[in-house]
């Protein structure tokens, strides 16, 4: 994750934070039936910015650094569709804010369920990963390649190929 984004993931953080305790506070001084009608419209309200920052940012921590290629995008995005809805994820991590109320716990399922998300997506990029050689240089032995990443696999992570290209000759004065 870039500083920028590592910033803004921060500053999302610190604003579900926020609003959760909001939450708890309200919950641990008025009663839940009194809260969804005396004051539903700020209920609702507070509800309604909690999913809304708590979506922002499990996207933003939970598919950083997830690369597919646009040919192999609609096979991705069913496996990632397909992992969510298989893992019931949304209800967890529903139910750590809205009930429980412990954003320690939500960040712990979101760390679990990026876990098993880029074990499922290391499956899908093996799938389409060849062995490429290269001529210029035939003393080194081939390199692993996904084609549905455009990565290649070194120090057991994917590493962009566009960051492995060589820099220009410098000219020569």
């Amino acid at each position: 994750m870039t500083e920028a984004k590592q910033k803004e993931a921060d500053q999302l953080h610190m604003e579900l934070e926020r609003l959760v305790l909001k939450l708890k506070h309200n919950r641990e001084k008025v009663p839940l039936d009194v809260l969804k009608t005396k004051y539903a419209a700020g209920y609702t309200a507070l509800s309604q910015k909690i999913c809304r920052a708590a979506s922002d940012y499990a996207k933003m921590v939970t598919i950083d650094g997830i690369r597919i290629c646009p040919e192999f995008a609609d096979e991705g995005i069913t496996l990632i569709n397909d992992t969510i809805a298989g893992s019931c994820i949304l209800k967890e991590l529903s139910r750590s804010l809205f009930r429980q109320m412990d954003i320690v716990l939500y960040d712990s399922l979101l760390s679990e369920f990026r876990e098993k998300l880029f074990k499922e997506l290391q499956t899908f990029y093996e799938k389409y990963t060849v062995l490429q050689a290269d001529f210029d240089h035939p003393e080194e032995p081939p390199r692993k390649v996904c084609l549905a990443n455009n990565c290649t696999w070194k120090n057991d992570r994917w590493i962009p190929l566009e960051t492995l290209q060589e820099e220009p000759a410098q000219k020569a004065v």
